[in-house]
């Protein structure tokens, strides 16, 4: 039996196979939408790379006061509003500001002499 949807037809259902959030239900879906799986799946050097990135970063935050270290926690890591760090502190947000750029230096020029590059 020959199928005779309408183009609109198949459309709404190739729409209905479609899963929220960029997600598909079929490799084979993916594909049509130009989405490939392989593309999203970082390789061994990509792995290394990264995993060698983390290490160094946080070894120059260990390096840091742990002043420091809870800024950058609370900033980088937990996310957390400048104004709500503030207001925990009970200092000023452009103060929180001019010791996080201060620190920011800081872990820069840190990062420059392990990595022995200009950032």
């Amino acid at each position: 039996m020959k199928n005779n949807k309408s183009a609109e037809e198949k459309r709404e259902a190739t729409e209905r196979r479609y899963v929220r959030g960029g997600k598909f239900k079929s490799l084979d879906l993916m594909r049509e939408f130009g989405e490939d799986e392989t593309d999203k799946t970082p390789n061994i050097e990509e792995n290394y790379i990264i995993q060698e990135t983390i290490e160094i970063v946080g070894q120059a935050i260990a390096r840091l006061s742990e002043k420091q270290q809870a800024l950058i926690r609370a900033v980088y890591f937990e996310e957390r509003k400048i104004i709500e760090i503030a207001d925990k502190l009970g200092i000023t947000q452009p103060s929180v500001s001019g010791q996080l750029r201060t620190i920011e230096k800081k872990l820069k020029k840190l990062l420059e002499k392990t990595l022995y590059l200009p950032l």
